[in-house]
This record gives structure tokens, sequence and C-alpha cells, in this order.
């Protein structure tokens, strides 16, 4: 007992951070959103859930996979007189309680004020059809089975991402292993709910997935609570498996599932296929951020036809909900993972002892890193809405907004990961900085005009489809002149409030790595 005692205690220290940090995320938009209209708690509550589980679950289940490898704590793990499976059980629960509790203290929050309050309902009738269960139920039981469910989605998103990523050799990989996880997960169910379910396969896979919410919402509504204790009853038996998968997995070396461990012991000779030494600094760094970015690049592309994909005939409005989203989980995988595994003990003493400048690294890496997420990632997406093929509520040089808001979450990304030095802990500081900014705008506080990200992106949308009209009364020429008059008027403005918040972080990004890597005064 008191083995298991100690193995929580040391993961309670390691996790404890985190936990606030995420708190204070889930509670913070939560509230905000709450104060703005204590009659409705169930916009505040839906909208913390939906918006949590995207980015929690991916940076929980890359902390518990990897924290132990990336930080080289894993031998004296393996050395210590403890069983494996202890060390990754406790690992694997209190991740999970990690995950789960911030959710759990949002919605005691709106459970209160839904008590003590008396409630309008839901004004939006999509919300309205989320929401609303079953007709003899009450708001309070309503919000209850939704919160529960909302906390069953991400414990299975979590339990799939933990299985697949585990024993990766950083924090980074695992992260975008497991964003890869959530999405497929997740175009599996959808492409399940093609048609409705008509078979025991679809019904089998879509329950598996963090959608089985929708199949439960399905059969609470028409009263078949039979149905509902068998999909709850196999998620629960799916978890157990998924946790024992990597319980068993845990700390143990797969050179087939993990390449890092074979090109460990591969021999000298084999050095020869890197090829001969780059014959200047600047094509070193090029080589080396090019090494690094495949990966990224990769990902996004397979983001990009996944998004396609579905917007092709499983979710019309699939696209337009997930471009942005899926954009910023990218640009923080892209800014926290590539920045940190550079900056740890390490590796910061190697960049050290080589000649060169910190601040040349870092304007290239930085460069890099941005120059793949917009032309591997938001590029192509930004081509099919122009082209028509996807479905958006931004189109034409509207699109650009949501390649600000990738930039920006870019930035702030690596000013964390410079000033912290820490994936998790990193992750948590530049989601903290984009909800300060513009959560308030989402909650309808009064901010100033040119504050106002979210209502230009809306005023340039409406121009927009405004001009296609214009164009077609007026003339062709008449059109470009507007565009230019609406560029002038609504993305100019956008693009000064990003660089104003932008650069004078990757300015000060740029300061943290001389100050810590360079050896002159």
């Amino acid at each position: 007992m008191k083995i298991w005692l100690n193995l929580f205690w040391k993961e309670w220290h390691e996790q404890k951070w985190k936990l606030l940090a995420l708190t204070a995320i889930a509670f913070g938009v939560c509230l905000t959103l709450l104060l703005q209209d204590m009659r409705n708690a169930t916009y505040p509550l839906t909208f913390t859930i939906m918006a949590y589980a995207q980015f929690a679950p991916i940076f929980v289940g890359m902390g518990v996979c990897a924290g132990e490898h990336a930080n080289g704590a894993i031998r004296f793990v393996r050395a210590q007189p403890v069983p494996m499976r202890h060390i990754a059980t406790v690992r694997w629960i209190t991740g999970a309680c990690v995950l789960l509790m911030p959710l759990l203290c949002a919605s005691v929050m709106c459970w209160i004020a839904m008590y003590f309050t008396d409630q309008d309902g839901p004004k939006s009738a999509r919300t309205y059809s989320l929401i609303v269960l079953h007709p003899g139920w009450n708001q309070l039981s309503t919000l209850l089975v939704f919160s529960a469910a909302g906390m069953a989605a991400c414990l299975n998103l979590y339990a799939w991402i933990v299985a697949i990523a585990v024993n990766q050799q950083t924090e980074f990989s695992a992260g975008l292993l497991g964003m890869l996880t959530a999405v497929t997960i997740i175009v599996v169910g959808f492409v399940s709910m093609l048609d409705g379910v008509r078979s025991f396969t679809q019904l089998v896979s879509l329950t598996s997935g963090p959608l089985a919410s929708a199949v439960v919402f399905d059969f609470i509504k028409f009263s078949h609570f039979g149905y509902v204790f068998l999909i709850c009853a196999w998620q629960l038996l799916l978890a157990l498996t998924l946790m024992q998968v990597m319980v068993f997995r845990y700390g143990r070396e797969e050179p087939w599932f993990n390449p890092g461990l074979s090109h460990t012991r591969r021999e000298v000779s084999n050095s020869s296929l890197l090829g001969k030494a780059q014959s200047s600094q600047w094509r070193a760094l090029l080589w080396l951020q090019l090494r690094q970015s495949i990966p990224v690049c990769l990902v996004g592309f397979c983001v990009v036809l996944v998004l396609g994909i579905m917007n092709a005939g499983i979710a019309p409005d699939a696209f337009d909900s997930m471009f942005p989203t899926v954009g910023c989980v990218l640009a923080l995988l892209i800014g926290v993972g590539g920045f940190v595994s550079e900056l740890q003990p390490d590796l910061h003493t190697f960049w050290r002892s080589r000649p060169i400048s910190p601040s040349h690294w870092f304007w290239f890496k930085y460069t890099g890193g941005a120059l793949a997420l917009v032309s591997l990632f938001d590029l192509p997406c930004v081509l099919l809405t122009w082209s028509g093929i996807a479905q958006t509520s931004s189109p034409g040089f509207a699109a650009v907004f949501p390649v600000l808001l990738h930039l920006l979450c870019y930035s702030f990304a690596v000013f964390a990961a410079c000033s912290v030095r820490h994936s998790s802990y990193s992750t948590v500081l530049a989601v903290c900085a984009l909800v300060v900014i513009l959560v308030p705008e989402l909650a309808e506080f009064r901010v100033p005009r040119f504050l106002a990200f979210f209502a230009m992106w809306g005023d340039a949308a409406d121009a927009s489809r405004q001009i296609e009209v214009y164009a077609q009364q007026f003339g062709e020429l008449a059109g470009h002149r507007r565009i230019l008059e609406s560029i002038s008027v609504f993305v100019l403005p956008a693009c000064m409030l990003i660089g104003a918040l932008a650069i004078p972080t990757s300015i000060a990004a740029a300061f943290l790595v001389k100050r810590n890597i360079s050896v002159g005064p």
C-alpha cells in the first residue's frame, strides 16, 4: 500500500501545476461566459466542454506517454524495485484525473448557477437540440447527463491516445501521433454516422470513439435506456482494455514501433548515410529545420485531406468549424515541440559549444516553422475554400483571418517554449495567453474596436459575400476595387493587431534564447 501512495505522491507533484493551469483555463472560460448571462448556464458549459475536449486529451496524453522518456528519467524508473505496470497504472489514473477535474469544476459551477437562478434555457436552436435529451427531465438533470457525456468523450480520446502514443521519445512526437489518432477516430465516427447507424459494425465503430455520446443522446431521447447502459458498459470495458495496453507497453523497448530505439543501436559505420558535412552554417540550419519539419508537414497535409473528406459528405460544416481549431493545435505542436526539444539540458549544452549565433538559429527556426504551418496547412485549406470545394463562413479575403489566428498562436507557443522549456507547461501557458486575449470578445465584453479581432473577422466575411453581388451588378472591375477597399478597411487592421501581438512576443523569445544559450555577454 505504501508503494502505491508513494507513486501517487510522485505523480501528484509532477502533475499538480498542469492540473492548476487546465483548471484555470476551463474555469476561467466558463465563468467569463456565465457572467454574461446567468440565466443561460447551458451555453457556457457546452462551449467549455467542446473547446476543452479538442485539445486537452492530446496534451495530457503526450505528457503521460513520453514525459519520463523526454526528460531521461525512464532508465532510472526501470532500475527501481517497483513493477513497471504499477508505475504505468498510476500514471494513467493520474493523467485521467488531471484531464477530468477541470471539467468537473466547471460543471459544478454551472450546476450551482442553475440551482440558484431561474433559467431561460438555450437561446440557440442548435444548442437546444444538443442539450435537451428527454422531455420529462429538468434542465439540471439534462446538464448533468451532458457533463458526464463530455467527460466520457475526453476520457475515451485520452485512452486511445495514451495506448497508441506510449513510449515515444519526445512529447512532441507523442503529440503529433496523438493528434493523428484523434482526427482518425473522429473521422471513423463520422463515417459510421453516414445515413444513420444501419449495421452492427457501424454501431461498434461509432461507440468505440468519443462520438458515442451522440448515439447515447439519440437513445435517451427515444427512451431506449437499455441500449444506453450497454453503450456505457462498452465504453468502460474499452477504456480498461486500452489502459491495460498502455500498462503492458509502458517502459518496454519496442524498436518495431519506435524507430528512435533502432536508430540509437546502429553501428558507427552507418553514420555515412547522413552524407557529408554541410559547408556553411545556413545550409546546416536548413538541413536541420527540414529534418524536423517533415513530420509536422505530413501531419498538416493529412489533416487537410481529412477535413476535405469530412466536408465532402459527412458533415457540411465540419471544415468551417475545425479549420481554425485544428490549425491552432498544429501551431502549438510546431511551436512548443520544435523549440522545447532543442532547449533541453543536453542540447542546451550542445548549442553553447557550436559556432552558431543564437539569434540566427532562433529566427531561422521560427521562420521555418511559420512557413511550414502556412504553406502546408493554411494555404491548402484556403485554396479549398476559394475553389468552392469546402463550405465556409469566411469566403474570399476573409479566409486570411484563420491564418492570422494560427500565426498568433504559433508566436505565443514559441515564447512559452523559450521561457518555460517544458512541453506540457509551455502548451498550457500559450493557451492561457490566447484565452486572456480572445475570450473577452467571445463573451461579448466591451472591447475596443481596434482590438476586436473576431468582429473584424465577421465584418470581413459579410463584406466578402456582398462583393460577389456587387460585382454581378456593376462589373468585375468595380468588384476588384471594392475588394481592395475592403482589404484596407478590414484585413489591414487585423494584420496590424496580430503583428502588434506576435512581433514583440517573438522578439522577447529571441532575447530569452540568446540569454540562455549565448556564452558571450
